[in-house]
């Protein structure tokens, strides 16, 4: 393989997971914030808030199968798109927090206890 392009995939995935580490750095209070979703009556019976604040919650545990899979699967020469797609993990967290976030919108009324 030619080296430019192995470096190239390594960089790559370094950006990839550095951006993601990123929101490592602001997890600790966004994780503190959560807890205040459930300060309605009735939301900790709400499954819609349930939902967001698991998508909060399991953030690090996607962030770090994306980053320890994506470097093991880089060092065992992995296909490329399987080894970004391992990286891009954290990405289901995020996808998970819109969509119950919508939901919550539309089904609820934006209120985190159902009416």
């Amino acid at each position: 393989m030619n080296e430019r392009v192995v470096t190239m995939e390594k960089l790559q995935l370094i950006i990839v997971n550095v951006i993601f580490g990123l929101g490592i750095l602001a997890w600790p209070f966004i994780f503190f914030m959560s807890i205040f979703l459930f300060d309605a009556p009735g939301s900790e019976n709400s499954l819609l808030t349930l939902s967001l604040a698991y998508s909060i919650w399991t953030y690090p545990l996607f962030y770090g199968a994306g980053l320890i899979g994506s470097i093991f699967l880089y060092l065992k020469q992995a296909p490329r798109l399987l080894t970004m797609g391992v990286a891009f993990l954290p990405m289901i967290g995020v996808l998970w927090f819109m969509v119950s976030w919508v939901l919550i919108d539309v089904i609820n009324e934006g209120k985190f206890a159902p009416s």
